[in-house]
């Protein structure tokens, strides 16, 4: 049985409501994971959902402000939420389907405009929050989980549309790319895109003013960074069948500045 999962950063749900629709209609994934909501829990459309079979859902709102969510058409049996900055953010949430897969819906900090905590505090409190996340999967190992979510950084060189470029910019530099790495091995995730394509442009975002729906990948014109990220723990990754960035959803009219990324696993 294959068992579908998405994650978007839907960048505001409610007016890319339909494109979201959309995905759902086209791909009708078990699972979709959004980031980014921007409505608070009492205004979010679920009917919309429900609908169209995702009768099962939690959501984690900060009003109007980030936000993440997780839409399911199998029962979720098992909810937490964590707060890995000081501040009460709605970046995490986790839910255990019935079939034992856990999914961890993240939403990371930006890291402000200067990868630099002595300048930036912005970069401080992106580096506290990953190793706060760290320090949670060290205590609490993950089983047959997968993490999902806009991890606002792109770790490798090709992850990003020019490295020599990007490499003293917020979410390429070395450091950001080191923790990371820390962060994977606590919980000794695998990148199961790169599973599905080990080398190579790669990208799930692009700037509004960037973006060229037929720039090919690699491509100087594609002006892309790999943004989000799907994890899976070893028993998980094991079964992955394939995984991918939806890059044609990215050309959809009114739709967000990232692209919804997928993985397929056999269970």
């Amino acid at each position: 049985m294959t068992f579908t999962v998405v994650s978007w950063n839907i960048n505001s749900l409610v007016p890319r409501l339909k494109v979201v629709t959309r995905l759902l209609d086209e791909e009708s994934p078990d699972v979709l994971c959004l980031q980014k909501c921007k409505v608070a829990k009492e205004s979010f459309p679920v009917r919309a959902f429900t609908e169209r079979g995702y009768t099962h859902h939690e959501i984690r709102d900060q009003d109007d402000v980030n936000g993440v969510a997780i839409f399911s058409k199998r029962p979720i049996a098992e909810v937490e939420s964590r707060n890995f900055t000081g501040a009460a953010e709605a970046r995490h949430l986790f839910a255990r389907l019935e079939n034992g897969v856990g999914i961890h819906n993240m939403y990371f900090p930006a890291g402000g405009s200067q990868p630099d905590a002595r300048i930036d505090p912005g970069f401080q409190e992106k580096l506290d929050f990953l190793d706060n996340v760290c320090g949670y999967f060290d205590a609490q190992k993950p089983q047959k989980s997968v993490l999902v979510g806009d991890l606002n950084i792109a770790p490798t060189k090709d992850d990003v549309y020019d490295h020599a470029l990007l490499r003293s910019q917020v979410t390429h530099s070395a450091q950001e790319g080191e923790i990371l790495e820390k962060v994977q091995k606590s919980g000794a995730w695998v990148d199961v895109m790169r599973k599905t394509q080990p080398e190579g442009a790669l990208y799930s975002w692009w700037a509004y003013r960037w973006w060229d729906a037929n720039a090919p990948v690699g491509d100087k014109k594609d002006k892309g960074r790999r943004l989000d990220h799907i994890w899976a723990t070893p028993d998980l990754a094991d079964q992955l069948d394939t995984s991918w960035v939806h890059r044609p959803a990215r050309d959809w009219k009114g739709t967000s500045d990232h692209a919804p990324v997928f993985a397929r696993f056999n269970l």
